[in-house]
């Protein structure tokens, strides 16, 4: 597990409570009142938020052997019946530069929501605080959730001007 179970319930309960605070992602109207991302969520779950994708990024760089910097960080709410496609992370203009990305479950699931990844011929089932990294150039989608799931979504770069986490 990549963080503590105290850490994930931290991270829903900040989803919850301010519906003002999500934002509408234009390239996706899906993510509607469904994503707080970093720069919206209050100063102690922003900086329980960038500290885990540091560590993310520490973890995955050493197994891609690449320095990464986070370019988008938020949490994101998974309703029953919702799914996504099958896509690549980094390839629409908006999201050129990303080069990883990695998926923090903060919730268990019985079944449903899994991440799969069709031509490596592998899924993931959401378990709390389990952390699946991918390559953007990676083919995924997400199967249909059966009941609410939420996820520390992670974006990376190799490009240190667009990190969006910095600490003085």
């Amino acid at each position: 597990d990549i963080m503590d179970a105290r850490y994930c319930e931290t991270l829903i309960h900040e989803h919850q409570p301010n519906p003002n605070k999500r934002i509408t992602l234009e390239a996706d109207k899906s993510f509607d009142t469904r994503v707080l991302l970093l720069q919206n969520m209050t100063q102690d779950a922003g900086y329980l938020a960038s500290s885990i994708a540091l560590d993310v990024a520490k973890v995955i760089g050493r197994h891609f052997q690449a320095d990464l910097y986070a370019e988008t960080v938020g949490v994101v709410r998974w309703d029953a019946g919702q799914e996504m496609a099958l896509h690549q992370d980094g390839h629409a203009v908006e999201t050129a530069g990303r080069t990883h990305a990695a998926v923090v479950y903060l919730n268990n699931q019985e079944a449903g929501g899994e991440i799969y990844f069709p031509d490596i011929g592998t899924s993931v089932s959401p378990r709390r605080a389990l952390m699946v990294a991918y390559d953007t150039n990676v083919l995924h989608g997400v199967r249909p959730v059966l009941a609410p799931r939420y996820t520390l979504t992670l974006w990376y770069s190799t490009d240190p001007e667009v990190s969006i986490i910095r600490f003085c």
